[in-house]
């Protein structure tokens, strides 16, 4: 009922949508009219050899029907961008850097340190590596896109009248824009060397192992050039290198909370596959669901507006999924420079000098802004370069690094999931993909099930890639990447199961060491529980596992936390509320609600006297990773526990106990006084904010939300809160859930919030919701005569 009334408030306040982004949100005059697309009908004069069929089901999703692959394609790009062109838009503007033409200053940072990353390069370094038949298959699909902007003249979404834009044409270039961006979405450990730097005086060394320990029973390296810039004059970071977090309309989160398994073994003797990929929060959603036929292709699942293609799903024979892989991408490393001109400095027994770049970043009416960059060799220079001065600190990344030394083929891996048979195909196929690192796993109607690793993990000389490296000793840097071949994978493992939960893969030894930010082992662990306790797993047992809200990290620590006595009476009654907790992170749960303040209260404790206040700006984004709350317990002597703010020496329970006290008193100020009306829903609450939604009125029209959600960032449905803004609301959820079995393929089931369109107050702009909260799942058949009995609309292209 809450759904069908906001919908149909919508559907009354059509007309007046513009006006109140015109009065609240101080846009430019709009059209009544927001280009809603229609489908149905017969569409004429389009770039296609052949009629092409489109029947639409109830959820807005394309079933394609084409006679070759080019026709596909076409249609693909004109589906795409009937339902999801601003999002489209606003990815290619971020790519490029141009963001700020249309949404003024409050983007110039944005758009400078995209420029800075490489985006723009890395699209055309993309783009120029394709080969003839690719770049044929990726210029139908921007004739499509390009078809249907010409079509709509000025009859376009709310969000181009708002700006006063009429889109530019799509080129091949564009379509690579998604995976340089992402490359950077799902970087690791970047804000945690930001984060030493910023604390390299108030943090020791030894205590940076118990900070970020990595995976349990890791054997961290020591690294002593962390003492040399302990003490080293460096300049304040640029605050554009911290744009992605600031700028966006919700901070640009990396994934990690992502589920994967399958099994061998499953109905009818078949493997049974399940994903749900964990995403940062965003409308519309990441996904857009699909259905791509021709001759030699049936592919469905979920695609990438902007991106030709299904990136997630199945053929008639193969079925697969991703997690991210989250090994480190990035580095920074430190220059001594001469203070007098810091543009000046060393490697090994060389005096360089930085290159100087200008970037001029254009603002609406024509205006533009002109930036300076510095540039070693080994990267952009993201900090101060007043005289005196020691040193700087240069990025290192994929954008950085000469094109001869990466070469990357996204677009070609996803171009051949369309012929994949087997999952030792999908894994071939794989290969292709440099930009961005993922586990891709896969598993066929033939009983076949595998698992690989994929994306350029650096090969690091001299140096972990864990603290910042020394750019001056000419002795550290990257030799290459780790082959396709030698990167962690397995094909029908004896167990005959597979499972990933973005937790620690491969070796950090040997010649190919493989270092990340890996999640905590909790969730890998309660897969492999429930498995276990599922001799004859169903769909219905995969979908009820994606909605898990057991947390295995709270059984590992409570039970240490609440050995002790405590003095304080707040800190007691902390306990005895955790004490009666059963570890279910569940929207109505008192205990959970102080298990996940207690958490961020007691990391606060350990290190905002070395953080200072910016700690949980660079420490959020990790929660979710093996961190110091992981480990400490098990280590009483470390000097972390001692507050340097303080003139006595804290022992472990003194912290807890100062911990379990201000997380009474915060959950008092935030949620009143009697503790039996908390719950964790009531902190917890998910909101799809669209990014024009400026004020409670354009909010109502365009949010979906709040609702209040299950889960924490370790529990299988990992719905990530976020403690930096002070409140729980979460920043990755489930953005898609998937299970197929591949006994019967037409039983496929999937969902991705909010809905297919990308446009407010359409029928399809957040009608998946519901369905997500209740933690249900559509069917998505792809045999023509399922498909034709849940055909909602029919919509012909002809040439």
């Amino acid at each position: 009922m809450r759904f069908l009334l906001r919908s149909l408030t919508r559907i009354a306040l059509t007309t007046c949508i513009t006006a109140i982004l015109l009065l609240v949100a101080g846009c430019k005059p709009l059209f009544v009219g927001k280009g809603y697309p229609k489908y149905t009908g017969t569409y004429r004069n389009l770039p296609v050899d052949h009629q092409v069929e489109i029947l639409r089901d109830h959820h807005g999703v394309p079933h394609i029907y084409a006679e070759n692959k080019h026709d596909l394609m076409v249609a693909q790009g004109f589906v795409h961008a009937q339902d999801r062109l601003w999002q489209m838009e606003t990815l290619r503007r971020l790519a490029a850097g141009r963001l700020a033409e249309v949404a003024g200053e409050k983007r110039l940072n944005l758009d400078y340190f995209s420029r800075v990353l490489g985006f723009a390069e890395m699209r055309r370094r993309a783009s120029r590596q394709l080969r003839n038949d690719e770049i044929a298959l990726l210029q139908a699909y921007v004739d499509g896109v390009n078809s249907y902007i010409h079509l709509k003249g000025g009859d376009l979404p709310l969000e181009f009248h708002s700006a006063g834009l009429k889109p530019e044409d799509w080129t091949v270039e564009d379509v690579c824009s998604f995976f340089a961006v992402t490359a950077w979405m799902f970087r690791e450990n970047y804000q945690a060397e930001l984060m030493e730097l910023a604390a390299r005086k108030t943090v020791e060394l030894s205590e940076w192992k118990d900070i970020f320990p990595s995976y349990p029973g890791a054997d961290i390296p020591d690294e002593p050039y962390f003492q040399t810039i302990r003490t080293m004059k460096l300049g304040p970071v640029d605050r554009a290198a911290l744009a992605f977090f600031e700028q966006l309309p919700e901070p640009a989160a990396s994934g990690g909370g992502t589920n994967l398994w399958a099994i061998a073994h499953g109905p009818g003797g078949k493997p049974l596959l399940a994903n749900d990929t964990h995403m940062g929060i965003s409308v519309p959603g990441t996904w857009y669901l699909c259905h791509l036929n021709a001759p030699g292709v049936n592919i469905i699942g979920a695609s990438a507006p902007g991106v030709p293609g299904v990136l997630i799903g199945h053929t008639d024979t193969v079925a697969w999924g991703f997690s991210v892989f989250p090994a480190d991408t990035v580095d920074l490393f430190v220059v001594r420079v001469d203070p007098k001109d810091p543009t000046r400095y060393f490697v090994g027994d060389r005096t360089l000098t930085m290159d100087r770049v200008a970037y001029d970043i254009g603002l609406p009416k024509g205006s533009s802004r002109r930036f300076i960059s510095y540039r070693t060799i080994y990267g952009p220079v993201i900090t101060g370069l007043a005289p005196g001065v020691e040193g700087a600190v240069a990025l290192h990344w994929y954008g950085t690094v000469p094109e001869s030394d990466l070469k990357d083929f996204s677009l070609r891996a996803v171009l051949g999931f369309m012929d994949c048979k087997t999952a030792k195909d999908v894994v071939e196929s794989g290969r292709n993909g440099k930009y961005t690192l993922f586990n891709l796993v896969a598993a066929d109607t033939e009983g076949g099930i595998a698992w690989h690793s994929l994306g350029a993990v650096p090969v690091r000389k001299g140096y972990s890639g864990r603290l910042p490296a020394d750019g001056s000793s000419g002795t550290m840097g990257w030799a290459g990447f780790v082959p396709y071949d030698q990167m962690p994978g397995e094909i029908d493992p004896p167990s005959g199961v597979i499972v990933n939960t973005n937790s620690r893969v491969g070796s950090d030894t040997g010649p190919y060491p493989i270092r990340g930010s890996w999640s905590a082992p909790y969730r890998y662990e309660r897969v492999m529980a429930l498995l276990h306790g599922l001799p004859n797993p169903s769909v219905d047992d995969f979908q009820k596992m994606q909605m898990d809200a057991y947390s295995l990290q709270a059984v590992k620590l409570l039970p240490r936390i609440l050995s002790y006595q405590y003095k304080d009476n707040q800190a007691r009654a902390a306990a005895r509320i955790l004490k009666d907790w059963d570890y279910q992170v569940r929207a109505g749960s008192q205990g959970a609600a102080v298990f996940e303040v207690f958490l961020t209260e007691w990391v606060r404790a350990l290190l905002g006297d070395e953080i200072g206040p910016d700690l949980f700006y660079y420490f959020h984004i990790p929660f979710k990773k093996y961190l110091i709350q992981d480990v400490l317990l098990d280590r009483p002597d470390s000097t972390l526990w001692d507050r340097k703010d303080t003139p006595e020496k804290e022992s472990p329970q003194q912290i807890l106990e100062m911990a379990l006290s201000d997380t009474m008193r915060w959950l008092e100020k935030k949620l009143g006084s009697d503790s039996r009306t908390w719950s964790w829903g009531r902190l917890h609450q998910i909101t799809w904010r669209h990014p024009g939604a400026t004020s409670s009125l354009t909010a109502m029209l365009l949010n979906s939300g709040p609702f209040p959600a299950d889960g924490d960032c370790n529990t299988l449905n990992a719905n990530a809160p976020m403690p930096a803004l002070d409140d729980y609301r979460p920043f990755i959820i489930p953005t898609l859930r998937m299970v197929i079995p591949l006994q019967d393929m037409d039983a496929m089931r999937i969902l991705a919030p909010m809905g297919q369109s990308g446009q407010p107050g359409h029928q399809h702009y957040d009608d998946m919701v519901g369905r997500w909260l209740a933690g249900e799942l559509v069917n998505l058949p792809s045999s023509r005569a399922r498909v034709q009995t849940m055909a909602a609309a029919e919509m012909v292209l002809q040439p």
